[in-house]
C-alpha cells in the first residue's frame, strides 16, 4: 500500500486550520492526509519540515509573519512545496506571496475539494521538477566546477559573465577579478583557434580555444571554452624539430655518399684497369694470380660502390628513365643467358612462361636491373634444383613471379628483407657474400615503376617473389623517347 502525502498546516490556531482539515480528510482515498497542525511561534521546527510532502500556510498567521515563514521555508527547504491558504478578500494582502516561496493559493470558503486536490497535486508535480531541475544543475555545475578546461561566458561588450576555477590556473587572473572584467585575449574569429596566453613577461601557455553562440538569461552570448595545450604544443614542436633535423641528416648522408661514391670510382677504375694491364702484360704465373687478385676484389668493391650510388639516388628521387615498350620475357632472358656460367656451374635449370601479354613500357635499363637482382639471388642462393621465371597478364599490369628450390628465408626475417644492408646470416657463420643492398634496390626500382613486390619464402624449400609492373611506368617527368 501506497502511503499517503502529509500536509503539515501552519497556522495561529488549531481551529483556523479546521476548514482545510475537513477538506484534506476526504482526500485520504486519493492520497492525502493531515500530518499535523502547526501553532507557528515564530521558531520553525526544520526537521519537522522534512518529514512532510507539502506545507500549507495559512493567512491567519497575518500578512507579515505569513510572508516571513514564506521567505523563512524557501531559504531552508526550497524544493518542497508550499501553498498559501487565504480568505477571499485576503488577495490583494499578498502580492509577493509567489516570489517569496508560495507555489499557489488555496480561496477559504471557496474552492471545493476537488480544487484543492488540484491544488495539491500540481504543487507536488512543479515541486518534482523543481527537484529534477536542481539535481540537474548541481551535476553540471560540480562537472563546470571540477574540470581541468576553463570555460568562460562573455557578451557582445566582450565583457565576462561567468568563469569556472579552471580559468584561474589558465589565465593567471582570481576569479573574482575575472567577473565583469573586459576578456582581455586576442582571439580569432574562427570558432577553433589556438593562441598564446602571457602569464608574466618570461611566461606563456598555449592555449586550445573553441566557442559557440548561446542565449545566458535572455542575452545572446558566446561559451568560451579554453584548453591548455602547452604540453602538446611543445611535443609537436619538438617532433617537428627532429623530423626537419633527420631530414637534414638524411640529406647530408645521401649527399655525402654521392660525392664519395664519385670519388671512389674513378681511382678504383684505374686500379682494376692497371691490374688488368698487368695481368694481360706478364708471364710470371704468381704476379698473374695476384693481379687477378686483384681485378676480382676491386670488382666486387666497384659493385659495392655502384649499389650505393644508386641507392642515393633512389633516395634523392633522382632517377631517370627512358621507357620505351618491351618484353619482360625478353628482358629476363637476356640476364639469364648473361648469368649462364652460374647457372651452368651448379647444374640449375630454367623455365621461362608467359601467359598473354608480357609487354609494358618502361626503361629498359631499369628492368634488367631488377631482374639481374631477383634471378641473381634466386641462382645464388640456390645449390640444387631449379627456377622459374612466369609472366601473366593482370589487367592494366603484367604480373611476374619468380620461383627458386634454394635455401630458402626464416620468417623472422621476411619483414626485414628490403631494408638497407639487411643479411640473414651475419658474422663468422655468413655462408653468402653481398652488402644486402640488392633487394632494397630492387624495392625502390619496382616502386619508381608504380609497381609492387611481395615474398614468400620456407627455411629450405624455397623462395617466391611476386612483381606486380603497370604497363605504363610512372617518372613520366624524367622520361625521354
Amino acid at each position: 500500500m501506497i502511503a499517503p502525502n502529509r500536509i503539515l498546516i501552519f497556522a495561529a490556531a488549531n481551529s483556523d486550520a479546521d476548514w482545510l482539515s475537513s477538506h484534506v480528510s476526504k482526500l485520504g482515498d486519493r492520497g492525502f492526509a493531515i500530518d499535523s497542525v502547526v501553532v507557528y511561534e515564530g521558531q520553525l521546527d526544520e526537521v519537522q519540515i522534512t518529514q512532510v510532502d507539502a506545507i500549507v500556510v495559512d493567512s491567519s498567521l497575518g500578512p507579515e509573519t505569513s510572508q516571513h515563514l514564506l521567505y523563512e521555508l524557501m531559504m531552508k527547504q526550497a524544493s518542497l512545496p508550499v501553498i498559501l491558504c487565504i480568505d477571499k478578500d485576503q488577495e490583494d494582502e499578498f502580492p509577493d506571496a509567489v516570489r517569496q516561496g508560495a507555489q499557489d493559493f488555496i480561496i477559504k470558503g471557496s474552492d471545493t475539494t476537488d480544487i484543492i486536490h488540484r491544488v495539491f497535486l500540481h504543487a507536488l508535480d512543479r515541486a518534482q521538477i523543481l527537484r529534477a531541475t536542481q539535481d540537474a544543475e548541481e551535476r553540471v555545475r560540480a562537472i563546470i566546477e571540477n574540470i581541468s578546461d576553463g570555460i568562460l561566458i562573455v557578451d557582445e561588450a566582450e565583457t565576462i559573465l561567468f568563469a569556472n576555477p579552471a580559468c584561474e590556473l589558465i589565465l593567471n587572473r582570481q576569479l573574482i577579478d575575472l567577473l565583469g572584467a573586459p576578456l582581455e585575449l586576442e582571439i580569432p574569429k574562427a570558432a577553433d583557434a589556438t593562441v598564446e596566453i602571457q602569464h608574466t613577461s618570461d611566461y606563456s601557455i598555449v592555449a586550445s580555444i573553441r566557442w559557440v553562440p548561446i542565449r545566458w538569461e535572455g542575452r545572446d552570448v558566446r561559451l568560451y571554452t579554453i584548453r591548455d595545450v602547452s604540453a602538446e604544443h611543445e611535443t609537436r614542436e619538438q617532433l617537428r624539430k627532429a623530423k626537419e633535423e633527420a631530414e637534414r641528416l638524411a640529406a647530408l648522408k645521401t649527399s655525402f655518399l654521392a660525392n664519395m661514391s664519385h670519388e671512389l670510382r674513378m681511382p678504383l677504375a684505374s686500379m682494376i684497369g692497371f691490374a688488368q694491364l698487368i695481368e694481360e702484360g706478364i708471364d710470371h704465373e704468381e704476379y698473374k694470380e695476384f693481379s687477378g687478385m686483384i681485378v676480382e676484389g676491386g670488382n666486387k668493391l666497384l659493385e659495392t660502390i655502384n649499389s650505393i650510388l644508386e641507392l642515393t639516388r633512389l633516395d634523392a628521387q633522382t632517377l631517370e628513365m627512358r621507357k620505351q615498350i618491351l618484353s619482360l620475357k625478353s628482358s629476363a632472358k637476356e640476364v639469364l643467358n648473361s648469368l649462364r656460367p652460374l647457372l651452368d656451374e651448379k647444374g640449375l635449370s630454367v623455365e621461362v612462361s608467359v601467359d598473354g601479354i608480357d609487354t609494358i613500357t618502361a626503361d629498359p635499363l631499369i628492368i634488367r636491373r631488377i631482374f639481374n637482382n631477383l634471378i641473381g639471388n634466386a641462382i645464388k642462393f640456390t645449390n640444387e634444383g631449379s627456377i622459374s621465371i612466369s609472366f601473366a597478364d593482370s589487367g592494366d599490369s603484367v604480373q611476374c613471379v619468380i620461383v627458386d628450390t634454394g635455401i630458402g628465408i626464416e620468417a623472422e626475417f621476411l619483414p626485414h628483407l628490403f631494408d638497407e644492408f639487411a643479411q640473414e646470416s651475419t658474422g663468422r657463420g655468413r655462408t653468402h657474400g653481398g652488402t644486402g643492398l640488392g633487394l632494397a634496390i630492387t624495392k625502390r626500382l619496382v616502386t619508381a615503376l608504380g609497381g609492387s613486390i611481395e615474398v614468400s619464402s620456407k627455411k629450405n624449400e624455397g623462395s617466391k617473389f611476386t612483381l606486380l609492373l603497370p604497363r605504363l611506368a610512372s617518372g613520366d617527368e624524367a622520361i625521354t623517347d
